[in-house]
Formats: C-alpha cells, structure tokens, sequence
C-alpha cells in the first residue's frame, strides 16, 4: 500500500492474511482496525478522536512507530514481544488492554505512558512489565500467564484485580496499590485455580490508595 488517510467517521478493517506492509502512512482521524498478520513500515498517525485497534497477530517491529496526537489505541489481537522491549512513551501514548494478549518481553513506560485495563479480559504472559498498570475502571481484569515481573505501579480501582490461574510468581520491585479502601469492592490479586501457590517477592510494595 502507499499513503492512505481515514477521516473522520470513517471505519477501516484491514485484514491482512499474508504478512503484507500496510501503507508507508496512514493518517487516522475515523477507526483502524487491523487483523490477520500485519506489519507496517511507516507512520500510523492517531489523531485526536481516533482509533487504531491493534488486532490479529504481530511481532512488536511489526508496529513501526505509532505517533499519537490523541485519541485511543487498543490492543485486541496477541502481540509477540519476546526477546525485546515495547517502549511506551509520550509518541506511542498508553495502550488500552481490550482483550489482547502480550507474550514476553518487557514492556517500558515514559512520560506518563502505561498499560490500561479494561472490563474486557486481557493477557500478561511472562511479561517484564516496567510501566505503570492502570486498572482504576470498575471491573477491569488482566490475566497473568507464566509470572509477571513488575517494576512499575500497578494501581486496582473498584472491583478490578489481576488475575493468576496455577502456581506463580508475582517478582520484581515494584509496586501494587489498592486505590479504594472498601473490602466490599473485591479488587486485589486473585488465585484463580485451586492447589495453587502464589508467591510474592520480597520486592513487590502493597499498599492501599493512602500511603
């Protein structure tokens, strides 16, 4: 593809099913959907308003640069980062975490960047994650796969957790708070599989929204 531009209103689902580049630049102010297996060598610029959904299957190069200067970008399909680093940062802006799954790696946070749970399940698989972790919305839920490393904050709002199914570890030197002080909220971190156990590091913070 060339140079394409998608205005606002617009909807655009790109299903890509033979690891075909997308467009040198595309300019978002509508929605871009991207499923199959994708990669793009230019600019995915996320206007104010935008969307990009961020679906199917792709390697973390695949991404290229994403310069956003508004709007949301989600991430719905499964992103490979092992062996390497998703860097989030004031360009890249936060990804909100809308069913999609980060396998490995480590994942990075500048600038006010960070991860953002939603009501729709996501997944951490064996994930360094050295960004903050935003599950402040009401029922926001990530599941962890194969431990989860933290290094930076990950803060739970009212009735959201972080989900650990099976024997794991939560490792790092980082921090998990509880931003509300009402136990009838049932936020935290939950064991979901029987006969399991969860290890907390030494490192790990827990604290509630006051200090």
């Amino acid at each position: 593809l060339g140079i394409a531009s998608i205005t606002a209103g617009g909807h655009l689902d790109l299903n890509v099913s033979d690891s075909n580049d997308l467009a040198r630049s595309i300019d978002i102010d509508g929605v871009l959907s991207l499923s199959g297996n994708w990669s793009n060598s230019g600019t995915l610029t996320v206007n104010a308003a935008a969307t990009l959904n961020l679906g199917g299957s792709f390697d973390t190069a695949d991404i290229e640069t994403i310069n956003r200067l508004g709007g949301t970008v989600n991430l719905t399909g499964t992103l490979n980062n092992q062996g390497t680093t998703l860097a989030l940062n004031a360009n890249t802006g936060s990804i909100h975490l809308r069913g999609g799954r980060i396998s490995g790696g480590t994942v990075t946070g500048a600038d006010g960047a960070s991860l953002i749970g939603t009501t729709t399940n996501s997944t951490l698989d064996g994930v360094t994650l050295d960004a903050d972790l935003d599950l402040t919305t009401r029922d926001s839920v990530v599941t962890v796969q194969n431990d989860l490393t933290l290094g930076g904050t990950a803060t739970i709002g009212e009735r959201a957790r972080i989900d650990f199914p099976g024997s794991q570890t939560l490792a790092g030197t980082g921090t998990v708070v509880y931003s509300t002080t009402d136990s009838f909220n049932r936020q935290g971190l939950r064991v979901t599989s029987a006969y399991s156990t969860f290890t907390i590091d030494s490192g790990i913070t827990i604290r509630g929204g006051n200090g």
